[in-house]
C-alpha cells in the first residue's frame, strides 16, 4: 500500500481501511518525511502546519491505527526512522 498519508482523508485511512478493523499487524515502520519547506524565517504558518502534518501526524495516525491491535495480541513493534536533519539540520 503507497500514498499520500498526510491527511485524515488521504492513503492512512485507506491503509486502515485496506487491513481492516483487526489488522494482524506485529511491526509498523513509520519511515515517511520532507526536507521541504521555508527556512525559519520564511513561509506561513499554513506551511509549517503542512510540513507538520507529513513528517510528525502522518506517524501519529498510522500508530494509532495498529498499536490498539498489537495491545490486544500482547505482541507489536511501532518503528521510527528519520533523517540525518533531525541531529544535522540544513542551514537556511
Amino acid at each position: 500500500m503507497h500514498g499520500d498519508i498526510a491527511s485524515d482523508a488521504g492513503a492512512a485511512q485507506a491503509v486502515v481501511l485496506a487491513h481492516g478493523a483487526a489488522a494482524q499487524i506485529d511491526v509498523l515502520v513509520n519511515n515517511y518525511g520532507v526536507a521541504e519547506g521555508p527556512g525559519w524565517l520564511q513561509g506561513s504558518t499554513d506551511d509549517w502546519l503542512s510540513i507538520y502534518q507529513k513528517n510528525v501526524l502522518s506517524a501519529v495516525r498510522l500508530t494509532q491505527a495498529f498499536v490498539p491491535g498489537m495491545k490486544a495480541r500482547g505482541f507489536g513493534r511501532v518503528i521510527f526512522i528519520g533523517t540525518i536533519g533531525s541531529s544535522r539540520p540544513a542551514s537556511r
